[in-house]
């Protein structure tokens, strides 16, 4: 990856506002799989985007509802997610080349070397998709 381009994603990344998000009432890190929430506390905090830790561990003082059905039995919400694998064939095709599936091999903190596996946009406009019609 070439640097300025390393560079110039990384200062797109930083304008998203990403704290504000976080600390915000709808609190995604508290209802996001734990490893996810993990992984992305650790990217934030590698490149020194926001510190994420302590909302995180405001968190883990709270406990999610228990969700239970009869053919299921107890399922702790923190462990649903919803779109992984996506089977949503109709839509699927506007998420090809940005989905990738969660792969439970790749939790844990990113390494120095990692940095060719994050890929962050350059500007807004590759985040834009275009409706068919």
């Amino acid at each position: 990856m070439c640097t300025c381009t390393y560079y110039s994603g990384l200062s797109f990344l930083c304008k998203l506002n990403i704290d504000r998000i976080i600390t915000s009432k709808l609190n995604p890190l508290k209802v996001c799989l734990g490893s996810v929430v993990e992984l992305f506390a650790s990217i934030m905090s590698k490149y020194e985007i926001v510190y994420c830790y302590s909302v995180i561990e405001e968190n883990k003082r709270c406990y999610l509802p228990v969700l239970t059905t009869p053919t299921s039995g107890n399922t702790s919400l923190e462990t649903i997610f919803p779109f992984d694998p996506y089977h949503l064939k109709r839509s699927s095709k506007y998420l090809i080349g940005l989905y990738r599936e969660w792969n439970e091999d790749n939790e844990g903190v990113v390494s120095a070397d990692d940095n060719e596996s994050i890929l962050i946009p350059s500007s807004i406009d590759s985040l834009i998709i275009e409706s068919p019609n």
